[in-house]
Order: structure tokens, then C-alpha cells, then sequence
């Protein structure tokens, strides 16, 4: 069975947390863009944020909305959500971050969706008993977790105790990207402010968030500052501190190194720009910013944390760095920077990999499976 009892396709409800446009967001475009529309209807929908989420989607021909969900319990907003399920007849809610997830699995099913299924982004070391407490108590009405890493599905299952059995993992995907060395470089550099001498340049995409850990970057770049005066730090994101970094930039003296971009919607741009990209995140799930990175055949320095060592491997794809830890940041910096032909092998193997282990078919394949074998199983 592929279609519900009118001969439609299922209508299929992404709820995110954030209407922002990150690594998340990002994937669950992808995700709704391409599912096979012979069986699936998908609905985007957010809650908090810009809805910046809604208007890409729609970009890409996806029906969206952003619910403006101004408090965890906002009535309106959650109101809205249970009018789309109910009036859309929607077969299945897919939800992404503890505020989506804790109000949101009761409700879809209270509005009639007949299977609910809980998206796990990251380990979320930060979550307190109280998290684990509400997550535990409403999952009663998730029939499925899926998480994007191993290392996250088994945080999840020792923290809040869940059967393994209901938590799987699905590798995030990507799809064919452009080659990094298609790119004008040149123009690049005059889009982004960089001088023809800056070398090298790095890629940081990744919103301005406290477990991004920019600020550990900024501590490497000032003890590279006699080693590699020129390197240039191009950081791309939205910025979610209120420019504290852009202040501990100055106060190190390193201000001029950095590039804040802010939110950009061509990312691959920034990744062209540069001769390898850097994640030096406290935690993670398995990060989209380092694979689209690979996937345009540039090699990526990143934190041994979370479901990043799924994707690098230190020294065969790429490096990895222990987090809260500016002097080896800084190291494998410097012999990225230093060292060419240890970087195009690395980007070489990058390339492979992704290639390999994470094709976004893969991705939405396997998702297609849960979702209509949890339809099924609900329907008979």
C-alpha cells in the first residue's frame, strides 16, 4: 500500500523547531524535495525563527508555513498545527528538536495522525533531568526515533532509556554537489572581501551558537598569528550570540582574520571560496556542513565529538581535533596550511567517502521505508 484509502499520497507533516535555515533545516529540504511524490505529500511546517525554512520551500515548489510559535505553549501556533493535520488529513508527523517534539507528538496524534516519528539532530549532552524526564513521558505517542548518527541514537537510548529497538539510524545524505575547483576563485575572493594574499583561507558553516565553539577558533588564529599571519577565516552563519564572538575577536586581536557573513543561502560558495573547511563544535550528530564540504572535494578539520568521527576518519579523509582545544585546532590549521600534498590526498578521500557512504538516495530510501511501514502496521 502506497496511498491512502482516497487514492492520494499520504500527506506527510515536517515539523521543525526553527524556522532558521541550518544544518537541519537544510536536510529536511532536501528530504521533502525529493520524496517520491507517487506516495507522499509533504508539508513543511516550523515554529520559532524567521521562517526563513518556509520561504525556501517554497522556493522549491514545497508547501510550507511557519507557525510563529512565540512561546513553547503558544496557543495560536499550536492550534494551527493541529488545524493542518486535522483539515489535510495528514497520515504521518516527522518532528525535529525537543520544542517540536515534547507538545508535538500528543497533539499530532490528537489531530488524527495515524504515526508519529522524532528526529534526533545531535547528542545533547546540555539536556537536564527535566529533558530526559518529558521526553521519556511523551513517547508513548512516537511509534519511531530517527537519528542522524549512530553516536546520537545511543545517547538517546542511555539517556532517556528508550528500546533500541524504536531508535534507528539514517546517515544524513547529499546529493551531487559542484566541484569546489569549478569555481571562480577569484571572483570569490572580491564576494567575500578577501585580499589576493589571504592564504589560507578556511570555511566555517555553521550558525553562531555556543557549541559551535567560534570562540576556540579565535584562540587558534591568535596563537597562529606569527605562524600563518595571512589565514583567513570565513565563517558563515547566523549569529545566535549577539555578536559576542565578533567582540572576542577584537579583544584577541584577531578581528581582521575573520569574515561574519552572517546567514548565507549559497554555502557551497563560501566552501569554494576556501582551501578546507573546519567544524570546531563541543557536540554534534552528524553534521551537514562537513559533508557537503567533502562532497565538493574539500577536506574539513572538526572536533572528535559526536557522529563527526561516522564521517572523518583523522589523517585518511580528514583531521580530528579534541574539542575546547585552540593549541590542536591550531596544529592541524597549520599543517593543513603548510602542507599540499597531505591536503589533496585528504580531499581526494573526502570526496570518496561521501560518495560512498552517504548518497542522499540512501537517505531517502530508507526514510520512504520507515515511514510507509509505520503507515501500514498503523493502518491494518
Amino acid at each position: 500500500m502506497t496511498r491512502d484509502r482516497s487514492g492520494v499520497p499520504y500527506r506527510i507533516v515536517q515539523l521543525t523547531s526553527s524556522g532558521n535555515i541550518g544544518g537541519t533545516e537544510r536536510m529536511v529540504i532536501e528530504l521533502a524535495a525529493r520524496l517520491d511524490r507517487e506516495k507522499f505529500e509533504p508539508i513543511v511546517l516550523s515554529l520559532v525563527g524567521s521562517g526563513d525554512l518556509a520561504d525556501a520551500c517554497r522556493q522549491r515548489g514545497i508547501e510550507a508555513e511557519h507557525l510563529d510559535c512565540r512561546h513553547p505553549l503558544s496557543w495560536r501556533a499550536w492550534q494551527r498545527f493541529c488545524q493542518i493535520v486535522w483539515e489535510r488529513n495528514v497520515t504521518l508527523v516527522h518532528l525535529y528538536g525537543l520544542r517540536a517534539n515534547l507538545p508535538g507528538r500528543r497533539l499530532a496524534r490528537w489531530a488524527g495522525a495515524r504515526a508519529v516519528v522524532c528526529g534526533i539532530r545531535s547528542t545533547d549532552p546540555w539536556r537536564k533531568w527535566r529533558h530526559a524526564f518529558l521526553d521519556r513521558l511523551t513517547a508513548r505517542w512516537a511509534d519511531c526515533f530517527i537519528s542522524n548518527s549512530e553516536a546520537g541514537r545511543q545517547a538517546t537510548i542511555r539517556r532517556e532509556r528508550f528500546d533500541p529497538a524504536r531508535v534507528v539510524t539514517i546517515h544524513n545524505g547529499i546529493g551531487e554537489m559542484p566541484s569546489a575547483n569549478s569555481f571562480d576563485r577569484a571572483a570569490l575572493q572580491k564576494q567575500f572581501r578577501l585580499e589576493p594574499t589571504a592564504q589560507p583561507v578556511a570555511a566555517v558553516v555553521a550558525n553562531l551558537g555556543p557549541e559551535k565553539r567560534h570562540r576556540d577558533l579565535i584562540d587558534a588564529a591568535r596563537l597562529l598569528a606569527e605562524r600563518c599571519p595571512s589565514i583567513v577565516f570565513l565563517c558563515a552563519g547566523r549569529d545566535e550570540m549577539g555578536g559576542a564572538n565578533q567582540r572576542y575577536a577584537s579583544e584577541r586581536g584577531v578581528a581582521e582574520r575573520f569574515r561574519w557573513l552572517g546567514h548565507v543561502s549559497e554555502v557551497h560558495e563560501v566552501i569554494a571560496a576556501a582551501d578546507f573547511a573546519i567544524l570546531p563544535s563541543s557536540h554534534e550528530g552528524l553534521p551537514v556542513s562537513i559533508v557537503e564540504a567533502m562532497a565538493m572535494g574539500r577536506t574539513v578539520i572538526a572536533t572528535d565529538v559526536g557522529g563527526v568521527p561516522e564521517i572523518v576518519t583523522n589523517g585518511v579523509n580528514g583531521l580530528l581535533v579534541q574539542p575546547r582545544r585552540p593549541d590542536a585546532l591550531a596544529s592541524a590549521i597549520e599543517r593543513l596550511a603548510t602542507d599540499a600534498v597531505l591536503r589533496q590526498r585528504l580531499e581526494r578521500a573526502a570526496l570518496e567517502t561521501v560518495r560512498r557512504d552517504f548518497p542522499i538516495e540512501r537517505m531517502i530510501e530508507r526514510t520512504e521505508q520507515i515511514y510507509l511501514g509505520l503507515i501500514e502496521r498503523r493502518s491494518s
